[in-house]
C-alpha cells in the first residue's frame, strides 16, 4: 500500500471503532455571538435546552448505551454551547456517567481559563469553523473572526486539545478555501489539526444567502485541489467526512483495487453493513435539538421522536426501520460502500435522503 492508502486504511479502522459508540450530537443552546450567513438555526428567540430535563436525557442515553452495549460520545453544540448558563454543570454530569464528550463551538468563550478547564474535564476535541481567508471568512461570520479563531486554535493546541477545523462550502467561498488552508499550514507551531468540510444547505433561516448551487464539476475540482494541497504537508489531516472524496481518490489512482480488496476483507470480517460509509446517519448517531426532538442529522428535519417524552430505544428502532424503507439510488454505483453522497444535500434539493447527491458528477 502507498503511504496515503495506509493513512486512509487507518481512518477506515477508526470508522469501524465509531460503530462501537452511541454518538449523540446535543444542541444545548441556540445562543451565539456570531452572525453566520449560512446558519441553519432559528435564533429569533434565545433558547437553551430545558435545564430540568438534562438529567432525564443523560439517563435515557445511559439506558440505551447499556441496552445496545456501546460506549457514549456526546458532542455538545449550539449556537455556542459554552453560552449555555449551565454548560459546566452539563459537562460534569456527562463525566459522572463516564461518557466521552466533544465540543463544537467558536472562539468567544475560549479564554485560557476555560481551555484549561475543558482539558481538566477530559474533552476529546474542540471543533471550530473557518470558511476562507480572512476577508471571505469575516464577511460570512463576523469582523475579526478569522484572527480570533486562529488565536484560539493556537491556545487549544498549546494545551494539548485536539482541534478540528470545519468549513461550510458554498458558491461564495468555494474558490477561496484552498488559500485559507495553505495559510494555516504555514503557521508555526500548528500541528495535528483535523480538517473537515460540508456543503451549504439552504433552509428557511438562511436561504436568502448563497442561492446558487455548486455545480458537480466545480465541486469535484475543489475536492481534488484540497486533497492535493493537504496531502503535501503534515500539519493538517483531511478527514473522510465529505462523502464524495473517495471516488476522486479512486479516479486519481491514489488508492488501488488492492485497497478495495483489503477493505472488503475487513468489511466481511467485522460483519459491518455501513461502516465504510462516511455519513454518521447510518450508525447509532442521533441529533437532539433544542426541544428534545431526535433527528438523523442536524440538517435533515425528519423527527423520529422526542427524548423527553418517548422511549429512546423505540426511537432508535424507528430510525433504523426508516433507513431501510427505500433502496438508495446510488446502490448500483461501484463506490456505494464508500460514499452514498450527502443525504442532507439530497433531502434539501430532492426531498429524500435516498436520492442521488445532486452535486455528484458520476453517471449511474
Amino acid at each position: 500500500m502507498t503511504n496515503y492508502e495506509e493513512k486512509l486504511y487507518n481512518q477506515f479502522i477508526d470508522r469501524i471503532n465509531d460503530d462501537n459508540y452511541l454518538i449523540i450530537q446535543w444542541h444545548i443552546t441556540n445562543r451565539c455571538e456570531e452572525k453566520c450567513k449560512h446558519c441553519y438555526l432559528d435564533k429569533e428567540k434565545i433558547k437553551d435546552f430545558p435545564n430540568e430535563h438534562v438529567d432525564l436525557v443523560l439517563n435515557k442515553i445511559y439506558d440505551l448505551s447499556i441496552l445496545i452495549k456501546k460506549k457514549v460520545i456526546i458532542i455538545l453544540i449550539g449556537g455556542d454551547p459554552l453560552l449555555n448558563p449551565i454548560f459546566w454543570e452539563i459537562v460534569k454530569k456527562i463525566n459522572k456517567y463516564n461518557f466521552f464528550f466533544k465540543v463544537s463551538g467558536n472562539h468567544h468563550k475560549l479564554s485560557l481559563k476555560n481551555i484549561k478547564r475543558l482539558k481538566n474535564e477530559g474533552i476529546l476535541s474542540y471543533q471550530m469553523s473557518l470558511d476562507g481567508p480572512e476577508q471571505i471568512n469575516d464577511n460570512i461570520r463576523s469582523s475579526g473572526n478569522y484572527i480570533k479563531t486562529l488565536n484560539a486554535i493556537k491556545d487549544l493546541i498549546e494545551n494539548d486539545i485536539e482541534v478540528t477545523i470545519k468549513s461550510v462550502v458554498s458558491s461564495y467561498n468555494i474558490k477561496h478555501i484552498k488559500k485559507m488552508l495553505y495559510e494555516i499550514s504555514t503557521i508555526e507551531n500548528f500541528r495535528n489539526i483535523k480538517y473537515n468540510f460540508c456543503r451549504f444547505i439552504p433552509n428557511k433561516n438562511n436561504e436568502k444567502h448563497f442561492i446558487e448551487n455548486i455545480k458537480p464539476n466545480l465541486y469535484k475540482n475543489f475536492i481534488t485541489e484540497i486533497f492535493e494541497l493537504l496531502n503535501d504537508q503534515n500539519k493538517i489531516e483531511i478527514l473522510l467526512r465529505e462523502h464524495l472524496i473517495i471516488p476522486i481518490l479512486f479516479e486519481k489512482n491514489i488508492i488501488s483495487e488492492n485497497f478495495i480488496e483489503r477493505i472488503n476483507y475487513i468489511y466481511k470480517k467485522y460483519n459491518r453493513t455501513n461502516f465504510i460509509d462516511s455519513c454518521s446517519m447510518w450508525r447509532d448517531f442521533f441529533v437532539i435539538d433544542i426541544n428534545g426532538n431526535i433527528l438523523p442529522c442536524k440538517k435533515v428535519p425528519i423527527v423520529f421522536g422526542n427524548i423527553i417524552k418517548d422511549d429512546f430505544y423505540s426511537i432508535k428502532i424507528k430510525k433504523d426501520q426508516f433507513l431501510n424503507t427505500e433502496e438508495n439510488e446510488c446502490q448500483i454505483c461501484k463506490y456505494y460502500l464508500f460514499c452514498k453522497g450527502c443525504p442532507a444535500v439530497s433531502y434539501s434539493l430532492k426531498k429524500s435522503i435516498f436520492k442521488k447527491d445532486p452535486t455528484c458528477w458520476i453517471e449511474l
